[in-house]
């Protein structure tokens, strides 16, 4: 189960590597594409379980790379926001339909009953 997991990551992670992203920078992506207003990078941090330091370093790189807006927060300019741009949305909307692909190429041999099956014991470990 474990070489399947770290072949099924290492898919993954060349799906993304097409948008220019990687799974920490796309989960990021994930939480502020339904964002309706800037986030505090220390919520990001909370939200998706990750160290401060880490989102900040990530939450950088999706900046140097157009994705992000860094904003402070007027009413207190210790809080470092962010937002994601339209070339965000757009690397986030590729990257996901990469990664469907992946999904559809690397489960596609499986039977229906398969899949319901994996993903029944997925949930039992999960």
């Amino acid at each position: 189960m474990a070489v399947l997991g770290a072949r099924a990551a290492r898919e993954a992670e060349q799906c993304l590597e097409l948008c220019g992203i990687d799974s920490r920078e796309f989960a990021i992506l994930d939480y502020l594409a339904s964002a309706e207003a800037p986030i505090a990078q220390a919520t990001l941090a909370f939200r998706l379980a990750r160290d401060r330091s880490t989102v900040m370093r990530i939450t950088r790189s999706l900046s140097t790379k157009g994705m992000l807006v860094p904003l402070r927060d007027p009413r207190d300019g210790r809080v470092r926001a962010v937002q994601i741009t339209a070339h965000g949305q757009n690397a986030y909307r590729l990257a996901g339909d990469n990664l469907l692909a992946g999904a559809e190429s690397y489960f596609g041999m499986l039977t229906e009953e398969e899949i319901d099956r994996l993903l029944a014991t997925l949930a039992r470990i999960i």
